[in-house]
């Protein structure tokens, strides 16, 4: 809040205008960025600025910004140094330089002139390299590339504190108000992001198509990418094309997602997998890479390891909910918007199934024995664009565990898998303490800092060497260097090896650390008795999530949270739980096996899935994980 910056408005399942407002000219004054139109002024269709974001006024309720039943995609550009800022200015008839305060140099801007039809002008970095000096873009039609003798742009000068303009009306007509949209280029001025205040997250760029596949290299995985091909002037192919990863058109894996055409009134459309991210950059396959065109690209970073805070509440990062029936999103409601979920019907027989917001619309879904892979557009569509939850159409005998990435919390990474041994990075930016796999064909595999046993004497104490099938009711697997190549992950990278169950397909591993107040992994001893000796576990929080398994004999996957009898209560009553191997439906009504405590939890039931004592030469021999 009070920061200021800039709204953009794209109309997802209806072709209209894209309304762009900001908070220089006041969030009542608002433009069509698709269209030539003058700006308009309705007090009513913004609301006001929060300090999370904006709220929408009472006329809001049209086709162009919220229409019964219509869905939008909403992009905010906050003003900072390094990144991106908004200037207002009158123009004088005269050539000139203007300053701005983005602290870089410019690698993108776009200037409307405010009180009369005019297109938008545009200048991207790449122009100059590319076509000379004197290059300049409309923005509100998808036409190539136009030049001039200066009148537009002046002498192109874009550097960290000016940008020129000339004559011409469009940009600097005597009298007349305008409005400029700066981004910064990525380069010197803008590593002032993180944690630390080293990083980047915007770049600017262009290359030369080649009928190939290609990478770009940016040093941060994107969340938001605007690219244009330079050659092309028709509505197919020479539009703006806007991607982003809440709507799933950016996975690493080459997911099917969605993008938007920012020249033309029209639907979102398909991306097809013609251009997919990772954690370093994008990639192009050879039908968005064609030989002899020019393209023009802007990249800006998704929120990921550094570039996220650490939680200090888990209420931010986890939460679990049963379904309210609504066939409006959310259904599964949350504080934030997940990356990663998994659900069930929980009263009776039923699947589990798991997805992420790198698969868009794919679906994982498992049960005791096999596990399969298919596509449902409700997650792409209904799923992944929601800030506050997860999917529509469950009802309440359904259950859902939404979890969102966040430094030494949680990352993800998924990855095309090739058989042989892999090194991978990741963002934790913490050493991992519990990894959990999933991908085609079944692949279920769970890895525990605790999995040995936790200083067990059976002579097997290097974790690394094990892991469980997580869809199966099975003895612990190991010991090989084939699950993990020997190698303890590290706060940035982990390896797999050959073994089928970590390396076959779309491999989306999960890494999670412990977050004091509120995540935390260890182990325990059983003691095989009831309350009020059963085993007692210190977690210092009081957690809403607990998930127990046996690593000493054959057993499940134990499930406990909050929204279904998980509890400080000392009374008879039942404590339900699920497995996570087991397509059954709740178990536990008739025992109370766990008390939640305000430091930790006990177990209250003798059970062998929880509660009994170790075998020979076992220490501790159940391993925990357990959110607040």
């Amino acid at each position: 809040s009070g920061k200021g910056g800039m709204m953009l408005v794209v109309p997802r399942s209806n072709g209209n205008f894209h309304t762009i407002a900001d908070t220089e000219r006041g969030i009542g004054t608002f433009s069509y960025s698709n269209g030539d139109n003058a700006e308009q002024t309705n007090n009513d269709r913004y609301g006001s600025v929060t300090s999370t974001g904006y709220t929408l006024g009472s006329s809001a309720n049209n086709s162009y910004i919220n229409f019964n039943n219509y869905t939008y995609a909403n992009y905010t550009f906050r003003k900072a140094a390094g990144f991106f800022t908004i200037i207002t200015y009158t123009g004088n008839g005269s050539e000139r330089t203007i300053s701005h305060d983005l602290g870089a140099n410019i690698g993108f801007i776009m200037i409307k002139r405010r009180t009369s039809s005019y297109d938008w002008v545009c200048w991207h970095e790449g122009l100059d390299s590319s076509y000379g000096s004197d290059a300049w873009l409309t923005w509100s039609s998808p036409s190539g590339m136009n030049s001039d003798s200066g009148s537009i742009f002046g002498s192109h000068t874009f550097n960290s504190s000016v940008f020129s303009v000339g004559t011409d009306q469009k940009t600097n007509l005597n009298g007349q108000t305008y409005v400029a949209y700066i981004w910064a280029d990525g380069g010197s001025g803008c590593s002032v992001f993180g944690e630390d205040e080293d990083l980047p997250i915007i770049k600017t760029g262009h290359h030369s198509g080649n009928d190939q596949a290609k990478t770009i290299n940016l040093v941060f995985e994107p969340g938001f990418i605007m690219y244009k091909n330079l050659n092309q002037s028709n509505t197919t192919y020479g539009q703006w094309k806007l991607l982003d990863r809440a709507r799933g058109g950016l996975g690493p894996i080459n997911a099917d997602g969605l993008y938007s055409r920012l020249q033309s009134d029209e639907a979102e459309k398909d991306n097809n997998s013609q251009i997919y991210g990772y954690d370093s950059g994008f990639k192009l396959t050879n039908s968005s890479n064609s030989a002899g065109a020019k393209y023009l690209w802007i990249a800006i970073a998704a929120p990921r390891g550094k570039l996220t805070p650490v939680p200090e509440t888990a209420t931010n990062v986890f939460d679990i909910d049963f379904g309210n029936g609504s066939s409006n999103v959310p259904c599964f409601d949350a504080g934030f918007a997940p990356d990663t979920v998994a659900w069930r019907q929980y009263n009776t027989t039923d699947q589990w199934y798991w997805t992420n917001r790198n698969l868009a619309r794919d679906r994982v879904h498992y049960n005791s024995a096999t596990g399969s892979q298919g596509e449902n557009d409700d997650y792409r569509e209904g799923g992944w664009a929601t800030q506050a939850g997860f999917l529509k159409s469950q009802n309440s005998d359904r259950v859902c565990y939404m979890t969102q990435m966040a430094q030494g919390f949680c990352d993800l990474v998924s990855i095309d898998s090739t058989g042989s041994n892999m090194t991978i990075d990741h963002k934790l930016n913490a050493v991992p303490e519990m990894m959990i796999g999933y991908g085609n064909g079944g692949k279920f595999w769970m890895w525990h800092k605790d999995i040995a046993g936790a200083t067990s004497t059976t002579g097997d104490t290097d974790p690394i060497q094990y892991f469980f099938k997580i869809n199966a009711e099975d003895v612990r697997q190991g010991p090989s260097n084939d699950y993990f190549q020997d190698f303890t992950p590290t706060s940035t990278q982990l390896k797999i090896g050959p073994r089928s169950e970590m390396n076959t397909g779309i491999m989306n591993i999960h890494v999670y650390a412990s977050v004091a107040g509120v995540q935390k992994f260890g182990s325990y001893r059983g003691t095989g008795n009831n309350a009020p000796n059963g085993a007692s576990v210190t977690l210092g929080f009081q957690p809403r999530f607990v998930m127990i398994r046996r690593v000493d004999a054959q057993q499940d996957f134990f499930v406990f949270d909050f929204k279904r009898g998980m509890a400080v209560d000392p009374s008879s009553n039942g404590t339900p739980y699920l497995k996570w191997n087991l397509q059954n439906g709740e178990g536990g009504s008739s025992n109370r096996v766990i008390n939640a405590t305000s430091t930790g939890f006990t177990i209250e039931h003798n059970s062998a899935g929880y509660n009994a004592v170790p075998g020979s030469g076992w220490n501790n021999n159940y391993i925990y994980w357990a959110i607040a």
